[in-house]
């Protein structure tokens, strides 16, 4: 399964930077996918050789139950609340946290490019 995510993720990236091509340059085009490309690359690097809180959010959130995100939305911030974030997609998408990783990947590369 996560072949699949990270191919759609990797084609959507570049749907995303020819949905500008009536705006930008071709040199501004070609930049653009360079740059999706070196974004894709960090994640995956980020994703298996360094450490971070996101693995503990995503474990987290797969113990959690359907109560406990109740409560976390309605009464805690920072911590709890991300579990709430990444509860949809690592347990009723079952996806992996690499798989979280490259939709993060994605979500990130539009925003610096909408920034």
């Amino acid at each position: 399964m996560d072949i699949i995510i990270f191919f759609l993720i990797f084609f959507l990236g570049f749907i995303f930077v020819d949905t500008f091509k009536s705006k930008l340059s071709l040199k501004d085009i070609k930049n653009l996918k360079f740059l999706w490309v070196y974004h894709l690359i960090f994640g995956i690097y980020v994703c298996f050789f360094v450490p971070t809180d996101g693995v503990g959010y995503w474990q987290g959130a797969k113990n959690l139950t359907m109560q406990n995100i109740k409560e976390n939305i309605a009464t805690y911030k920072g911590t709890e609340f991300m579990y709430v974030v990444h509860y949809f997609p690592s347990n009723y998408l079952d996806l992996s946290y690499f798989s979280g990783t490259m939709i993060y990947t994605l979500l990130g590369f539009i925003g610096i490019c909408i920034f």
